[in-house]
């Protein structure tokens, strides 16, 4: 805080009131909402809390390599994929539970 020096979220300094501790919180949710893997491909989207990698429509010819081994649900759909090679998914998925490769011209 600029005027006491305390961390904002514990600062009472008049005219900020309840309102910047309001703020830090929100932007703290805000933030651990939207947490990505920690090892995410820079073609997908990856949620944390739903264990969810999104790789769609980004005209991907195969499968995106650093996909997180804990996945459970993998959506790589509307892509340009037409053969999956052996180990195409780098390695074990053990915890995945859904897998969409709709919309691809694998055959």
């Amino acid at each position: 805080c600029g005027c006491c020096g305390l961390p904002l979220t514990l600062c009472r300094c008049p005219g900020l009131g309840g309102r910047a501790v309001l703020g830090a919180i929100s932007l703290a949710l805000l933030l651990a909402s939207g947490r990505a893997l920690s090892s995410c491909p820079s073609s997908c989207e990856c949620s944390e809390p739903a264990k969810t990698v999104k790789c769609v429509n980004r005209e991907l010819s195969s499968i995106p390599s650093g996909i997180p081994a804990s996945v459970r649900t993998l959506f790589i759909t509307g892509n340009n994929i037409s053969r999956l090679e052996r180990g195409a998914f780098g390695q074990s998925l053990q915890q995945l539970l859904t897998l969409s490769l709709s919309g691809n011209r694998i055959r």
